[in-house]
């Protein structure tokens, strides 16, 4: 799990403008990506949470396939990569070191250098709609018949908070045999999604 920042190293007084007064309950769980606080699990509906909980069940100890998604919820307006290139350089910088909190056991197979620049990122960034982010979830995730359900749910549960464009970035080398691990990053409206996927090597 990422590396906790305790309230006294978070700025209250950003994430409250950012995320409202409720947000200051979760200021342990806040992680920072550029000047811009994105907060887990902060704000969605039990039925979210609890569809995503089934769909995942054991896939958490699976060394193939779609083995984790994490759903941040972020300020409406902010979007990645749009500021000065100091900011957007902070941001990767971030989002790679949440990559690897998250996911140290994998971060190593996943072919992602440091020094991955904003025309990297772009390059690797698609924009979809609502009903491509769900045929992709499907032929991603590839749900047995007791995920079916689950997935479906998620899927209702989160389109209010994608909106109808997302900004999907595959970060993955496609011509590198030995990438074992890759995270996907989508953006929606008010939160951010990120799907890890592993193959066998």
């Amino acid at each position: 799990m990422p590396t906790k920042k305790t309230s006294q190293m978070i700025n209250l007084e950003k994430l409250i403008q950012q995320h409202g007064e409720t947000a200051k309950s979760y200021a342990n769980e806040a992680i920072e990506i550029g000047d811009t606080y994105i907060i887990p699990n902060f704000g969605f509906d039990a039925a979210m949470q609890n569809s995503l909980d089934l769909m995942l069940g054991g896939r958490k100890t699976w060394n193939h396939g779609v083995v984790d998604i994490q759903v941040f919820t972020k300020p409406e307006d902010f979007t990645l990569f749009d500021c000065d290139e100091e900011t957007t350089e902070i941001e990767i910088i971030d989002l790679l070191t949440l990559c690897r909190n998250l996911y140290p056991n994998d971060y190593d197979y996943s072919q992602l250098p440091e020094w991955w620049t904003e025309e990297d990122m772009q390059d690797a960034a698609e924009v979809l709609e609502a009903l491509d982010f769900a045929i992709w979830m499907q032929d991603t995730f590839r749900p047995d018949e007791s995920e079916e359900e689950a997935l479906n749910i998620w899927l209702k549960s989160v389109q209010p908070w994608l909106g109808d464009e997302i900004i999907f970035y595959k970060m993955e080398d496609d011509d590198d045999s030995n990438c074992g691990f890759a995270p996907y990053l989508f953006i929606g409206d008010r939160c951010l999604i990120l799907v890890a996927r592993c193959w066998q090597l």
